[in-house]
């Protein structure tokens, strides 16, 4: 059986009011310091990528068609890793999925990327892109670890760097 008891009934005070003059301005340090230390200001990460952008490499479109997916490209910020996926046009219906862990696989998330219309490329791919997004306290040293996931009606087919997984490391804020 649970009891309810009442501030005032234990002799405390139902509310605590304080009146402010228009005249007083309230004191409000400049900046927030941690207690017993001085203030320390976050620094945003450096993220670099462990590998070459594979659609520099002249045998990209033919890794394409071999393979069906490959990522070609990325850019990252301390915030964001953005890319771009080609994908050969076997079918239709496509979905594109990127895969990507924090913690080497232990959880991951997927998400998934959208198609960017044709323009002036060739007509046997598609092209996709995706953001993932980077927790704001990553830390120094620590990898993104991430694959891509190409789905049709019929087949699925990865990249995965051939095993290696595309990985971005934290390599602290910059100098």
């Amino acid at each position: 059986k649970k009891k309810v008891k009442f501030a005032d009934s234990l002799g405390f005070d139902l509310a605590s009011v304080k009146h402010y003059s228009a005249a007083e301005e309230p004191h409000i340090p400049p900046k927030p310091r941690p207690v017993g230390g001085p203030a320390v200001r976050p620094q945003p990460a450096v993220l670099a990528p462990g590998f070459a952008q594979p659609g520099e490499a002249d045998s990209f479109l033919e890794r394409v068609r071999l393979h069906k997916v490959c990522l070609e490209r990325i850019d990252t910020s301390h915030l964001d890793i953005r890319g771009l996926v080609r994908v050969w046009d076997v079918s239709y219906k496509k979905e594109v999925t990127i895969r990507y862990t924090f913690n080497n696989w232990l959880s991951f998330i997927d998400t998934p990327a959208r198609y960017i219309p044709r323009s002036e490329r060739d007509a046997q791919t598609d092209q996709f892109a995706f953001t993932l997004c980077i927790p704001p306290f990553i830390e120094k040293g620590s990898s993104v670890h991430f694959a891509i996931c190409f789905r049709t009606e019929k087949d699925e087919f990865w990249d995965n760097n051939n095993g290696q997984n595309y990985t971005v490391r934290h390599q602290g804020p910059p100098m």
